[in-house]
This record gives structure tokens, C-alpha cells and sequence, in this order.
């Protein structure tokens, strides 16, 4: 586990609400780039497992949103976040988040409300590989195997699943771009708190910033 004092000296930030904010890497849009085609990349990991099996999630089910507890690193909402705030909704939603009981709070009427912006776990859940010991072995829903036993009995003889890649390596090349503060991994309620707090202080951040820049040009500007 890494110190808090170990974060506090390696990187330029501030301690709010019990956590750290860091000032040091700005977002730009090679971070939110990076973020989409490993989106991208699970999207269509997840599209080739179900033509090459002919499985897929069944139609209006969102058994696994409701019944079981989400958990996803801070960053993965900083895209949510940041759509947000750039339509002045981030306050609102962030109180109906707060509020909300349930499992995921952006299912609305046993439908995904964010889908575009979803998290990698929900891109990926139910269809797909995951690294178990020294071997990759099939993750699949229960419900999706109960409705499909004839498919899934024959995923061992399908050899193009062999070139599909397991959930950790999709994700270890996120993980290993943002920061340790910022792959914290917590419920989905809270991981949206602290993306939507750094998106937010970000921008503060930069505004202040901008305002001293200014001042002080006036003043140099007055004084030459």
C-alpha cells in the first residue's frame, strides 16, 4: 500500500475530504485518447467473443447492475465527469448519486443511462477471458450460460477465442498510465464522488490560475 505521506511528497497536490488531489498531470486530450481506444479495444473484444460464440447478454437484463456491487477506478468516470460539468449538470447528477441506493446509480429503468461513458467492467462483464493462475479461462454470466448451454459447450473447440485477450490485459495498460491516486479502486457511488471532485477542482484550479495570470499582466502592463 502506498503512504499517504509518500503521495503527499512525490506530487503537487492538495488533501480534500480524506483523499489527494493531483495537480501534477493535467487532463489533456492524450489521457481522455488513451482512455477511449482502450475502450474501443473492449468494445470490439467483447462484439468478437459473442460472434464467434453466438452468445450475448440477454435482451433488457441488467441483473448484473442490480445484484451485484460495482466497483471501478476513479479515472474510468472522468469522462462522465467531464461531460458533466461541460453541461452544467455535474452538481445535480452528483446529488442524485448521493442519494441514490442502489447497486449502480445510472441504471434507470433496467437501462444503462451512461452506456457511451460506462466504466471497463461493464464493457466487458459476462463474455470474455479472464487470467486464473497460470491460465486463461472463460468468465461468462450465469444467466447467459443457463440460457445457452449448447454454446457453451463448445467454446473449447472455437481456436479464434485463443487470440482474444483476458480483461487484465486490456486493463493493465490504463492502470499503469494514471496515477496511483487515481486508479483507487471503490464503488462505482463513490469513484464518481472523487472523479467529479477532481474534475471540478481541476478546472477551479485553472480559473484561479488564470485570474492571477491576469492580474499580474495588468499590473506589469500599468506599470510599464
Amino acid at each position: 500500500m502506498i503512504s499517504p505521506f509518500a503521495l503527499l511528497y512525490s506530487y503537487p497536490v492538495i488533501f480534500v475530504e480524506g483523499y489527494f488531489v493531483d495537480f501534477k498531470r493535467e487532463f489533456s486530450m492524450k489521457d481522455f485518447n488513451f482512455l477511449w481506444q482502450a475502450w474501443k479495444k473492449m468494445d470490439h473484444n467483447f462484439q468478437a467473443f459473442s460472434q464467434l460464440t453466438g452468445l450475448k447478454c440477454l435482451k433488457n437484463c441488467s441483473h448484473c447492475c442490480e445484484h451485484h456491487e460495482i466497483h471501478v477506478p476513479i479515472f474510468e468516470l472522468y469522462p462522465l465527469a467531464l461531460k458533466l460539468y461541460q453541461s452544467d449538470q455535474l452538481a445535480a447528477v452528483c446529488e442524485q448519486v448521493e442519494q441514490s441506493m442502489a447497486n449502480c446509480p445510472f441504471l434507470s429503468e433496467h437501462q444503462c443511462s451512461i452506456y457511451e461513458w460506462r466504466p471497463s467492467l461493464c464493457r466487458v462483464f459476462g463474455l470474455g477471458k479472464i487470467q486464473h493462475k497460470n491460465q486463461k479461462i472463460f468468465s461468462l454470466c450465469h444467466l447467459i450460460k443457463n440460457n445457452n448451454q449448447d454454446c457453451v459447450k463448445k467454446l473449447e473447440q472455437i481456436e479464434a477465442l485463443e487470440e482474444l485477450e483476458t480483461f487484465s490485459q486490456l486493463h493493465l495498460p490504463l492502470l499503469l498510465h494514471f496515477s496511483p491516486a487515481e486508479t483507487e479502486v471503490l464503488p462505482i457511488h463513490l469513484a464518481f464522488q472523487k472523479a467529479a471532485e477532481k474534475i471540478f477542482l481541476y478546472f477551479q484550479f485553472q480559473r484561479h490560475n488564470d485570474e492571477v495570470a491576469t492580474k499580474e499582466m495588468t499590473v506589469y502592463t500599468k506599470r510599464t
